[in-house]
């Protein structure tokens, strides 16, 4: 199955209240791997409702929810600077990364143009399942190269040094 010409969208409101809205989103998410919850009330900590609706809430080391704000500081993290992320994954470096991970933008907008009325914060999504595919039936030695290479991780903040 493609994601091409198919809704992923659902009601913040039909999730809360219909059964068959709950089963869709998790069609969605087996299906497709993302869906996208429309409507969700702008205030902080409401994604914690959404979660408890579809879930138990897993706390990370970055507690039950995490708030990203702007950091002007040029030793702050990448997240808080407003410069676009690459494609990556969140969290990969735990033991338990999370199954599933939901993110809310309650306010959003462009750095570089502070004080124009335009808002910025695109968020975009790439399916690595599909990209493995694509790269072991087009590339099956960089495919092999990419499964079998060990990657060391660490990770570095202005505060904590070294996780």
């Amino acid at each position: 199955m493609t994601i091409e010409n198919t809704n992923v969208d659902v009601e913040y409101s039909d999730l809360i209240e219909n059964q068959s809205t709950l089963k869709g989103i998790t069609e969605l998410w087996l299906i497709y791997g993302i869906a996208l919850v429309r409507g969700v009330p702008i205030r902080e900590g409401q994604m914690l409702e959404v979660c408890k609706r579809l879930a138990y809430v897993r706390e990370t080391g970055f507690g039950k929810t995490f708030n990203l704000k702007q950091n002007l500081d040029p030793k702050a993290h990448l997240a808080y600077t407003g410069i676009a992320l690459s494609p990556h994954t969140d969290l990969a470096y735990r033991e338990r990364s999370p199954g599933v991970q939901m993110l809310h933008c309650l306010h959003s907008s462009d750095p570089s143009i502070v004080g124009q009325d335009k808002a910025g914060g695109q968020s975009f999504f790439i399916d690595g399942y599909v990209a493995a595919e694509w790269l072991r039936d087009n590339h099956p030695d960089h495919f092999i190269l990419l499964c079998s290479t060990p990657v060391p991780f660490s990770l570095f903040d202005a505060e904590r040094s070294r996780w």
